[in-house]
């Protein structure tokens, strides 16, 4: 697991990627894109809890009828649920960093901001694939095949306690320029 330190050392050498902002209205702009995206996202996962649901009744009803007591199809239906609950509390969570972002962002900041904002959204990715990676072992194991992929991590929390730092630091100096 990376610390804090490992972080830092990385955002320190990033490369922004979006470089064609070039001005506080794209950067809005960009972000209330991103909030879009979140939304839609969040509004996908809860369509598949959704059909997790149809699909964990349908498979009480079969036991029951066929006088089975396999609930193992119903426990995986309920960890991906899970998975799918952390998937919209991680978008949620990179929701609020947009808002938070567009109150703090100005002419002086919106440069560093836009790598903030890249660097978070490599890490999302990361985790977005840390998360497929368990939904496809819970796949996996309806086939009765155990799977572990060692490749992806959970840096949740190093990394929102780095954004929420970073955040922190630009909405006080934010809050002093206001105040002169």
């Amino acid at each position: 697991m990376k610390t804090i330190e490992d972080i830092e050392k990385e955002y320190e050498g990033f490369q922004v990627k979006s470089d064609f902002i070039t001005s506080l209205d794209e950067f809005v702009a960009f972000l209330l894109v991103g909030i879009d995206d979140t939304l839609e996202i969040e509004k996908d996962n809860r369509k598949e809890i959704r059909y997790n649901n149809i699909a964990k009744i349908e498979s009480r009803i079969k036991n029951a009828i066929m006088f089975m007591f396999d609930c193992e199809e119903v426990n995986i239906l309920d960890e991906d649920n899970e998975i799918l609950g952390e998937i919209s509390s991680l978008t949620g969570s990179y929701r609020s960093m947009y808002e938070t972002m567009i109150d703090i962002a100005d002419e002086n900041n919106y440069q560093e901001l836009v790598k903030l904002v890249d660097f978070a959204t490599e890490y999302y990715n990361q985790h977005i694939d840390y998360f497929e990676s368990q939904r496809d072992s819970l796949e996996m194991a309806l086939r009765g095949i155990s799977m572990y992929n060692p490749r992806y991590h959970d840096d949740r929390k190093v990394i929102n306690e780095f954004i929420n730092k970073k955040l922190s630091f630009y909405s006080n100096k934010t809050q002093l320029v206001k105040k002169v």
